[in-house]
């Protein structure tokens, strides 16, 4: 069993890393859902769920993972996931409040 600072570290770390890379693939998602709402593009129906499956995963994963970082030395990447979730979600309700 290894104690050692830097592994600890290195995974206490991959929270915060995680809630980044979730809240920047939510933020990608409502991206492709504006493409879909906004311009003429019509893919296939497989495409667009395909999509759009990453934006309550982006979120509640960003949240989960965003929580648990908080208190590791990935801070700074918990706090990007989160500010990357709270835009999403205010990025979703304008989208849904303009084009209804």
């Amino acid at each position: 069993m290894s104690t050692s600072q830097s592994s600890a570290s290195g995974r206490s770390s991959l929270a915060g890393a995680m809630s980044a890379a979730f809240g920047l693939s939510g933020i990608a998602a409502l991206v492709w859902l504006w493409v879909l709402t906004a311009t003429p593009l019509d893919p296939a129906n497989w495409v667009r769920i395909l999509g759009l499956a990453f934006l309550p995963v982006g979120v509640v994963g960003a949240v989960i993972a965003g929580t648990a970082g908080l208190r590791t030395s990935g801070r700074r990447y918990a706090l990007v996931g989160l500010s990357a979730a709270a835009v999403t979600v205010i990025g979703f309700v304008l989208l849904i409040t303009m084009y209804g």
